[in-house]
């Protein structure tokens, strides 16, 4: 870890700095979400639980940490508030991540949901997707959820995760996925679904689609696995089954897989792939 962060100053706080050269197109973003950590408060799980599945993504953590080596280190790229490594000392206190944001504020938050997690086994770093401060092969794991999507240069944010990633290194990035029962949900509310573009004063957002998948295989060079979760959990649709302790969410992680059919009505897919050896 200490060859992973030793070109990076750390900051009072406890954050990291890399160099930031975040195009004015996500201004827009940044200043949004520096305004939603600044409010976030107490009760941070409940606010998470409003937009993400948490027993759904609690499971796909499990699933991926079963996937890193002993004493494996992960990148969190787009990591936000950090909750999906809260458990970290309990189930892999072996492994390390080093989470990253572009958004300090949310990292200020991180270390807050974190608490004594943050410099043991989780390291807070600002810096960005598309120019990681860190050596080559410096990981055994790239794991991101919905943050890739709001990146309209996809393709140097991949070409940055390979680089980074060691030979046999894990990438899973979670995507929200364009389903075609969601979408006619909302052709019936007469609402717009948006696929791919800039929302109107406020970010830029791109839908899996299988264009992403290829863009992954070809810059891996190697074979995709797609995975659809989050198939009860949908709260554009006020459908809320995300808090940690929800029974509909329990049982939303075990319907999570590749299964084809579960694209339709999927809120998230995602891409996993290894880095060739």
């Amino acid at each position: 870890m200490a060859t992973i962060l030793s070109e990076l100053e750390r900051a009072t706080d406890g954050i990291y700095s890399g160099r930031m050269t975040t195009a004015v197109a996500q201004a827009d973003e940044i200043r949004l979400r520096e305004a939603v950590a600044e409010r976030s408060g107490g009760h941070l799980l409940e606010q998470v639980g409003r937009h993400h599945s948490i027993p759904v993504m609690d499971a796909e953590v499990r699933w991926f940490l079963a996937r890193i080596p002993r004493h494996g280190v992960i990148v969190d790229v787009g990591g936000g508030w950090g909750w999906h490594w809260r458990h970290l000392g309990v189930e892999r206190p072996d492994v390390g991540v080093v989470l990253v944001d572009f958004v300090r504020a949310n990292l200020a938050v991180a270390a807050r949901l974190l608490g004594s997690v943050v410099d043991a086994r989780v390291f807070l770093v600002h810096a960005e997707a598309t120019t990681l401060p860190f050596p080559p092969s410096s990981f055994d794991g790239y794991w991101s959820v919905q943050a890739l999507q709001h990146i309209p240069g996809l393709q140097a944010a991949l070409t940055e995760a390979d680089r980074v990633l060691k030979p046999g290194g894990e990438f899973a990035a979670y995507w929200l996925n364009r389903a075609p029962m969601v979408e006619a949900a909302y052709r019936l509310m007469r609402r717009r679904y948006h696929r791919q573009g800039r929302i109107a004063g406020s970010f830029y957002l791109a839908r899996a689609s299988a264009d992403m998948a290829a863009t992954v295989a070809r810059v891996f060079g190697s074979p995709v696995v797609s995975r659809y979760t989050e198939i009860l959990f949908h709260p554009d649709l006020r459908a809320y089954t995300g808090s940690a302790r929800s029974r509909i969410g329990a049982l939303d992680a075990r319907l999570s897989g590749s299964m084809p059919l579960l694209s339709w009505v999927a809120r998230q897919r995602s891409y996993h792939t290894r880095k060739q050896s």
